[in-house]
């Protein structure tokens, strides 16, 4: 079992860690955002430029705008890889939690 110490110890790791993550999703869902933004505005010029029937044109933008998709899609995709990492170190952090109150009920009913 811990000792109380290691598990202020890991409590305040994970405080911080959870702190970084915290500006990780900020700065990823400004990312994820400007992506999906830049994607939309390029569809939208590439659709107009195309020619022919809707279908082509939807075609040609689909794949005039190829690396705007890509990033939009890694752009979302780290974002959720970050909010993952976060609801992780919530459950750590609960678990340490309970941890600490049993090791507290039990040093109570030592006494």
């Amino acid at each position: 079992m811990k000792t109380p110490d290691q598990i202020v110890q890991q409590l305040d790791a994970i405080r911080t860690q959870m702190s970084r993550t915290a500006e990780e999703i900020r700065d990823a869902e400004i990312t994820a955002d400007d992506a999906e933004r830049d994607y939309k505005r390029e569809s939208a010029l590439a659709y107009r430029r195309a020619s022919g029937s809707i279908d082509d044109r939807k075609q040609q933008a689909i794949l005039a705008t190829e690396e705007f998709a890509k990033a939009k899609d890694r752009s979302a995709s780290i974002l959720n890889y970050v909010k993952m990492r976060r609801a992780n170190l919530e459950i750590e952090q609960s678990n340490l939690q309970t941890q600490a109150r049993l090791i507290d009920a039990s040093a109570r009913g030592a006494r």
